[in-house]
């Protein structure tokens, strides 16, 4: 009796201690809550973060292929360095909105950026941006929201006035989480594949026109954060995601883990939108983009205007 006395004590202390660490890791670990206070201070001590643009000048910017995709959004959101400097089309009058990421870095707490190199610093420091964005286009009440990186360079492709309502056909449902009109696929550049992963692969939907694609999985090495659409159910789990900070620094920068889980995330074919400031040159992304479609896009054969659009165009 003695024995199994002593044993019931041990398995009871047991018990104990794993109650007590798990409390204590929940203590010493910040959670994706814990941020949201983080966020909801910052939109009140950052002044001069955000700036509404107005129609003052050149709309070299502004393709009428972006303009007509940004109308079938609530709110744009174009995040910069410092200088808020484009010029909006009537259009869009009252629905953008510039962000500073320069001085949105000066008013996040140093633990969400800290990292052991430069370039992670930067990742995160542009990732809480997105995060800063997500939460304000949550605390506007934008039923959905695009958000464009400043260093982002358009194709000159001209998409059809049904491309667009197909769009706005999508937008409107409650069948995306997330559509990205600029994307890398970065797991093409690893290695050479010679058949596309199945949760890579991406599936054009008829009903909503002939340029968008559903990605067949999660998890995909899709990169690039320099151009996507977003709903308001989104908003808190993806900013959520990147503020866990018990999560890898590489799972929460925004264009890793973050956004590459998002279910129901649709891709615009072909691609408009590219970075003029990457470790690859703008070609070379161009290239990818026709490589993606060649090897993950189906149904084949491609409708003649979609596999058009594939042709090199000056930007």
């Amino acid at each position: 009796m003695r024995t199994v006395a002593n044993a019931t004590k041990q398995l009871y202390g047991l018990i104990l201690k794993i109650f007590v660490c798990v409390a204590v890791v929940r203590i010493t670990w910040p959670t994706s809550r814990q941020g949201t206070g983080v966020l909801h201070a910052l939109q009140h001590t950052c002044p001069g973060a955000t700036v509404k643009l107005s129609n003052n000048g050149s709309l070299d910017w502004f393709t009428e292929d972006i303009t007509g995709l940004l109308a079938t959004v609530d709110h744009t959101f174009i995040l910069s360095r410092m200088d808020c400097i484009q010029s909006i089309p009537a259009q869009l009058a009252g629905r953008v909105t510039c962000v500073r990421g320069s001085i949105v870095d000066t008013c996040v707490p140093p633990a969400y950026t800290k990292a052991r190199t430069a370039s992670l610093r930067h990742a995160l420091r542009v990732t809480f941006s997105h995060v800063y964005i997500l939460y304000i286009a949550q605390q506007a009440h934008y039923a959905n929201i695009a958000v464009i990186e400043a260093d982002a360079v358009f194709m000159n492709r001209s998409l059809s006035r049904r491309t667009i309502v197909s769009v706005r056909r999508l937008v409107e449902s409650r069948e995306w989480n997330m559509i990205r009109v600029g994307f890398r696929p970065y797991f093409l550049e690893k290695s050479a594949v010679q058949h596309c992963p199945t949760r890579c692969r991406c599936i054009l939907q008829s009903k909503f026109g002939e340029n968008m694609c559903l990605l067949q999985g999660s998890s995909c090495d899709i990169r690039s954060s320099d151009f996507y659409m977003i709903p308001s159910r989104e908003y808190a789990p993806l900013y959520r995601r990147i503020l866990d900070s018990r999560r890898s620094i590489l799972s929460r920068i925004i264009d890793m883990r973050p956004i590459q889980v998002t279910k129901r995330h649709w891709l615009l074919i072909p691609q408009l939108s590219f970075q003029s400031r990457l470790d690859i040159p703008l070609d070379y992304q161009i290239g990818q983009a026709a490589l993606y479609v060649k090897k993950c896009v189906g149904p084949r054969p491609l409708s003649d205007a979609l596999t058009r659009q594939l042709q090199p165009t000056t930007m």
